[in-house]
């Protein structure tokens, strides 16, 4: 190479491209985000819902099966009275639903995260939607197998005492079974994300 050459000049800049110090592979193009909503994700949450209504009818059962019983007495003209400690059978009543309706919702909730991981937001729509409507027909059913509601037991009760029919008395507990599904499906969306 001769000394006319500027590339053996030092202050003459590099001529060509400089080499990379390392590899660099080619930059990963981003992928699209996904819509909050595609259209499967209306079947996911209209049978997601459905799904979870048997298991409000497994939860009255159990409901039956567990509650306690408030005893009454029935008069000839088909009237009511409570024998006993009242309160105390109604209020132990509705903390069984409860625990029933948040254990119900913890299952719900665990079954779905697993079922529909990629679809977050309509698995939470359709555990919303289908744990109040189990929760509601678990409180309807309840009442309805054991002789209610009041005004159809009454006339149907023949006189004497009898263990009054399960109705439940704090409605807000209805709440408790998709509030708890829900928040078990959006932990388990939120953590599969942080991944």
């Amino acid at each position: 190479m001769s000394e006319s050459d500027p590339r053996n000049h030092p202050w003459t800049p590099y001529p060509g491209p400089r080499p990379a110090p390392y590899r660099s592979e080619p930059p990963v193009p981003d992928r699209p985000a996904r819509p909050l909503l595609e259209p499967a994700d209306g079947w996911t949450m209209l049978l997601g819902t459905l799904a979870v209504l048997p298991v409000g009818v497994i939860g009255a059962l159990v409901w039956i099966g567990l509650a306690p019983r408030v005893p009454a007495a029935v008069t000839a003209d088909h009237h009511v009275s409570f024998v006993g400690s009242e309160p105390r059978g109604f209020i132990t009543a509705d903390i069984t639903f409860l625990a029933i309706a948040l254990a119900a919702g913890v299952l719900c909730g665990v079954l779905a995260a697993i079922l529909g991981r990629h679809r977050g937001t309509a698995v939470a729509v359709a555990m919303a939607a289908g744990g109040v409507g189990a929760s509601y027909l678990m409180s309807w059913l309840g009442t309805w197998l054991t002789g209610g509601p009041a005004h159809r037991w009454a006339q149907h009760a023949v006189p004497g005492t009898h263990s009054y029919f399960l109705h439940l008395q704090t409605q807000p507990f209805l709440f408790a079974w998709p509030f708890v599904a829900v928040l078990v499906v959006l932990i388990a969306v939120a953590v599969t994300d942080a991944r």
